[in-house]
């Protein structure tokens, strides 16, 4: 009874009169109110007419009639001008919008009526319950909410409207948005047109109509008006017919469409189809029988236009919006622009010869789609039952033909990935096919690495494979034709645009791209040579069979060489993702191949210029690389080759399953792994730091002379003898290649990456077996000796930018009696190599990255080393001037510091020995079981560890120090602005030291005077003995044997981790009768004692305190006789301080340990000096 009396309801209300629409007579009014200026309105009472003409502006909420629903004899007539805000309308409002100069917002409270035919609602409409809004035309943009009753009659309706429950919804002859939802109202449909996505889950929802189909299928029991069934309309199906006012109707779940169980389906006789041709201004929501839509040049037909049975649709010109549907109808396009989302249902055929059609076109079961011209979208389907017919046109990415369609090709230009799915009746038409560059007839099954070329009927060149995104799962029949003829044999293209080239290339013709020419994307040649001395070849070039040759210009991205095709690329620049088919070849002499160039069984030579990152070889693939440059993180696999003559191949390079490497010369990056199932075999070249072999992979070295930590390899006695090797967390592995090159091996040889923190966006972060340095899996290193060749003696210089220019190659190594020279304008390359016995000079020159000396001199007297420079054991580093980069390693080696500056992260392990008189050590130094010595220059920050010892003197500064484990520091002058004692022992007998963090350690100051709280304790103090200061809250001073002197407030929340303690020193070297003198008296001091034991390390004439009176003490006498101390007299000399600090130290460390705790707090203390 609910749909009966909605269905009467809303046939009486299809076509109200005019005059009941029109605006009521004046004086029916106590008060009339006419608006033709800008006006601010309160709420407007009962028994008035309000009339908003042009130019009036109601600038204020229009409000009709009282909130509680008391008003009568409301009404509102807006004849144009604007309702700047909000028009309420409560309960004895009527409001007539006949037209308008802007859009208004409305709410239609209970007890009022809106008609709406001209002009516009904004944004939101709400018809609340007991309201009610009448529709014959104009426009109710988005958000249509209906609580209330709303009869659309005419007009439009923007996307999102719903019936809210309680709410009653009358469609006849509206168009109505997307996403028209019923959340629980009644849905009455029996006229009008409804874009996608009509979701009448809840509630009750009302076809009214005729010729109801599911998939093509008349539904019985609805012959006769006034029949009705309740239908479910399963996912995936297709509801078609006729609605009661003629207009043609499609809903499937593949357009968003979904009804729950609600949906009843009412027989009614349509309205009847007047045939004739309709233009777009006829106002026509679709054509049936006997009907045709003509839509020419300069004309535009509304969206959601649907074509019923017999009806048809002819695009000449002009525009079809989106989501035409048809339903049994028939389109003809051949020229003008079919937007997106058109959908062709069963009975359908649709004839496409020219124009432009746009994404998203679906052909379902039972249609027919024929394509000989035009430009297709994107997404262009074909559904179960379809049929698809391409005999022409030009096609854009992604086509999809799904099971159980008929795919019929002949003709024009594919682009990439065509899906095919399985049991698809496809062929193709054409000749000249090869499969993978082999001539190929009848059925055929394209495999995911195959490519499958050919020429159409049309005489277009075709390509399909896998690798290009085609996902070809059917078997493809081939049918043989005899192809057009050639039409010409050499063209040139000057321009762009659609005349500017021909449509493609073939056997027999040469193309030519010169400078401003322009080819345009998927390009298609099958055969011939194409030319691209300049201008432009847009992307998705596909090229099989074809000579291609590039010397400058640009080819944009996703360019394929597919089987049979040669590519030569001496310029220029090639997009990314250019991809190399089996049986092509690539050969890079010069220019630039842009990132994710992908070698798929093809051969390619790289003899100069540039490939980017990320490059992949796989199915068999052979890359080699002679000189040029292939970036970082480059990818071989599956049975590919990389052949490493020269060049340099950047760092990341993954070697696996089944991919090989073969180096026999050039540079190899950082972090090369090689992993499961790959293999490297290496006679030649230099290897950055962090080269992996993992579990499964194998690596084979060849050449001689194989120590490892410096002892010679056993067993390896004849050329050919090999043995298999592991190395161990500290181990170093040296040698010489095939090539005369040393090598070096060290799971030490760490990268900043894993070792200092994260590096650079996009940079490795961490090696893959969780280690840092070189690393083998167990039994996955084997050397095999190999007669190297004699090193030649001589001074071999790097390369100048202009030598460099010609792709002469660079030396990369040194070895025993040579000296490897960068002068002003010269470098040496990264990777380069210094091995036992040679020497490397830098005088104003350059050395790239990851310098690597192992027992070799190295001098910087200008210019720069680069980043991760590594010295090893026996080797010396001696920087006069110039500059060492980011993260030099020294391990067991030696560095001198008279000038110029090491940068950030330098580390210094294994008794190494670091020397600076000047220059600088920038932040982040870190020492481990190492040896610094500082008499000049300026360390920014060192952190010591392990049992390193830091001695400071003269005019050297460090800014920041950190003690820690049981390292050590001895100061006996210059400036120590922040020490931080978290472990170990600080010794201070003069210089400077600014400020202090103790944690925990031993702080000793040794001088000649003490004074604790103002009170002088130095007579209380045994010469040699250390004191522990126990007390807190006092200040200690202390008196250097230098004249300078310290101050230290001890406050009481230093924690019992820490040790303070005072050490009395005599007051210069050799005053060994403590006079204050050195000279003959302290001579008999030493004579009287000498070979005894000294009573504490550094009493008596002990004055080296080593514990004994020997010879060393009448040195030190000796070198100090006749001096003079002064407070602020110069500093002794260096020797005399290293002999003073050396028993000093002997003292505290013998006396101090013991009484030391580790860990604890942190106090702030910081000392004002003198």
């Amino acid at each position: 009874m609910q749909s009966l009396r909605s269905l009467l309801f809303f046939l009486s209300a299809v076509a109200p009169s005019a005059a009941a629409w029109a605006q009521s007579d004046p004086s029916g009014f106590a008060t009339v109110i006419d608006i033709d200026a800008v006006r601010s309105l309160g709420q407007v009472d009962s028994d008035t007419q309000v009339n908003l003409h042009d130019n009036g502006i109601i600038f204020s909420p229009l409000v009709l009639g009282a909130e509680d629903g008391t008003s009568h004899n409301i009404e509102f007539n807006q004849h144009g001008g604007v309702v700047a805000f909000m028009l309420h309308a409560h309960a004895g409002s009527t409001s007539n919008i006949l037209a308008t100069a802007d859009a208004v917002n409305l709410v239609a409270h209970s007890g009022s009526l809106i008609n709406l035919r001209g002009g516009a609602v904004a944004d939101r409409a709400a018809i609340q319950s007991g309201g009610r809004l009448n529709v014959t035309g104009g426009e109710v943009g988005a958000r249509l909410e209906v609580g209330g009753e709303a009869i659309l009659a005419g007009g439009e309706v923007g996307v999102d409207a719903s019936v809210l429950p309680g709410g009653l919804l009358e469609l006849s002859g509206a168009l109505v948005g997307a996403r028209l939802r019923n959340l629980g109202g009644v849905l009455n449909i029996s006229g009008g047109s409804i874009d996608d996505q009509l979701i009448a889950l809840d509630g009750a929802t009302n076809l009214y109509g005729s010729g109801f189909r599911l998939d093509g299928e008349l539904i019985r029991g609805l012959n006769s008006p006034g029949a009705s069934a309740t239908f479910n309309v399963p996912d995936g199906a297709v509801l078609t017919g006729v609605l009661a006012d003629g207009v043609p109707f499609a809903f499937t779940s593949g357009d968003g469409d979904h009804f729950g169980d609600a949906l009843t389906l009412h027989a009614a006789q349509p309205a009847q189809a007047v045939p004739g041709v309709y233009t777009p201004d006829s106002g026509l929501l679709g054509v049936r029988a006997g009907q045709v839509m003509l839509v020419a040049e300069g004309q535009s037909l509304r969206h959601s236009f649907n074509a019923g049975d017999g009806g048809a649709v002819v695009l000449a010109g002009g525009m079809i919006n989106r989501n035409l549907e048809l339903t049994g109808g028939h389109l003809i396009v051949s020229s003008g622009q079919l937007s997106n989302d058109a959908d062709a249902f069963a009975g359908s055929t649709v004839s496409i010869t020219g124009g432009a059609v746009g994404s998203g076109f679906t052909a379902y079961a039972g249609s027919v789609v024929s394509i000989a011209g035009g430009h297709i979208g994107i997404n262009l389907e074909v559904k179960q039952g379809g049929r698809l017919l391409l005999s022409g046109g030009k096609f854009s990415t992604q086509m999809y033909v799904r099971s159980g369609a008929d795919f019929r090709l002949s003709g024009g230009a594919l682009s990439d990935r065509v899906h095919i799915e399985p049991d698809v009746a496809a062929s193709i038409t054409g000749g000249e096919f090869m499969l993978d560059g082999q001539p190929v007839a009848g059925a055929v099954s394209v495999s995911p690495d195959s490519a499958l070329t050919g020429i159409l009927s049309d005489g277009t060149p075709f390509a399909l494979s896998p690798r290009d995104g085609d996902q070809l799962d059917s078997v493809l029949r081939l049918q043989t034709t005899t192809l057009p003829a050639v039409a010409w044999t050499e063209a040139t293209v000057t321009g762009a645009g659609a005349d500017a080239a021909p449509p493609s290339l073939r056997t027999g013709q040469t193309l030519t791209v010169a400078a401003g020419g322009r080819l345009p994307s998927d390009f298609h040649a099958g055969g011939g040579e194409l030319r691209i001395n300049g201008g432009r070849v847009d992307p998705n070039l596909e090229a099989a069979a074809t000579r291609v040759t590039l010397s400058e210009g640009f080819l944009a991205s996703d360019a394929d060489a597919l089987p049979g095709s040669t590519f030569e690329i001496a310029g220029g620049a090639v997009g990314q993702r250019f991809q190399a088919f089996r049986g092509s070849m690539v050969s890079i002499t010069g220019g630039q191949v842009d990132d994710w160039f992908q070698a798929v069984g093809a051969q390619v030579t790289v003899a100069g210029g540039q490939v980017g990152r990320w490059l992949t070889a796989e199915s068999g693939a052979e890359l080699r690389v002679m000189s040029g440059t292939v970036g970082q993180s480059p990818n071989i696999r599956g049975g590919a080759k990389l052949r490493l003559e020269g060049g340099v191949v950047g760092l990341g390079l993954r070697v696996e399953g089944g991919g090989s490497l073969e180096m026999s010369g050039g540079a190899l990056g950082m972090f090369a792994n090689v992993l499961g199932g790959g293999s490297a075999a290496v006679s030649g070249g230099s290897i950055g730091d962090n080269f992996e072999t993992e579990a499964g992979g194998s690596t084979l070295l060849l050449g001689g002379g194989f120590r490892l930590n410096g002892e010679p390899l056993t067993g390896l006695s004849a050329a050919g003898d090999q043995t298999t090797l592991s190395l161990d967390e500290d181990d170093i592995l040296t040698g010489v290649l095939a090539d005369g090159a040393p090598f070096l091996f060290s799971r030490g040889d760490r990268s900043p990456f894993g070792r200092r923190g994260a590096g650079q966006p996009g940079e490795p972060t961490a090696t893959t077996n969780g280690q840092n340095g070189d690393f083998f899996a167990a039994n996955a290193l084997t050397l095999q000796l190999t007669p190297v060749p004699v090193a030649q003696p001589g001074v071999i210089e790097g390369l100048t930018q202009a030598e460099a220019a010609t792709g002469q190659a660079p030396p990369r190594s040194v070895r025993a009696g040579q000296v490897a020279m960068a002068a002003s304008g010269q470098s040496l390359p990264s990777n380069f190599n210094a091995g036992p016995g040679s020497a490397v000079t830098v005088a104003g020159g350059t050395i790239g990255d990851n310098l690597e000396a192992d027992g070799a001199a190295v001098l910087l007297a200008g210019g720069r080393i680069g980043e991760y420079a590594d010295a090893y054991p026996g080797s010396s580093v001696t920087i006069t001037d110039g500059t060492i980069g980011q993260y030099f390693d020294v391990r067991g080696a030696t560095v001198i510091l008279t000038d110029g500056v090491i940068e950030n992260g330098m580390t210094a392990v294994d008794s190494s020995t670091v020397v600076v008189s000047g220059g600088q050590v920038r932040p982040d130094f870190v020492a481990y079981d190492s040896f610094v010595t500082t008499t000049g220059g300026r360390i920014e920050q060192v952190d010591a560890r392990g049992t390193t010892v830091v001695e400071v003197s003269d005019d050297a500064q460090i800014n920041n120090i950190v003690l820690n484990d049981e390292s050590s520091l001895n100061v006996a002058g210059g400036e120590v602005i922040h020490l931080r004692l978290a472990g170990g022992e600080a010794l201070l007998a003069g210089g400077r030291a600014n400020s202090y963090v103790l944690e925990s350690g031993v702080l000793t100051f040794a001088g000649v005077r003490f004074q604790l709280g103002g009170e002088d304790i130095t007579p209380q103090l045994t010469l040699g003995v250390p004191y522990l200061i126990a007390d807190r809250d006092v200040a200690l001073g202390t008196t250097f044997a230098d004249g300078t002197s310290a101050f230290l407030y001890l406050p009481s929340t230093l924690g019992p981790d820490v040790a303070i303690q005072t050490l009395l020193t005599s007051a210069q070297p050799g005053d060994y009768n403590q006079d204050g003198r050195v000279d003959a008296a302290d001579y008999a001091v030493w004579r009287g004692s000498f070979g005894l034991q000294a009573d504490a390390p550094g009493a008596g004439a002990d004055g080296n305190g080593d514990g004994v009176v020997n010879a060393a003490d009448f040195t030190l006498w000796r070198d100090h006789l006749q001096i003079r101390p002064r407070r602020g007299a110069a500093a002794p000399e260096p020797a005399g301080c290293g002999l003073l600090l050396a028993g000093l130290a002997a003292v505290v460390h013998a006396g101090a340990r013991r009484a030391v705790h580790r860990g604890g707090g942190a106090d702030w203390l910081n000392g004002d000096q003198c």
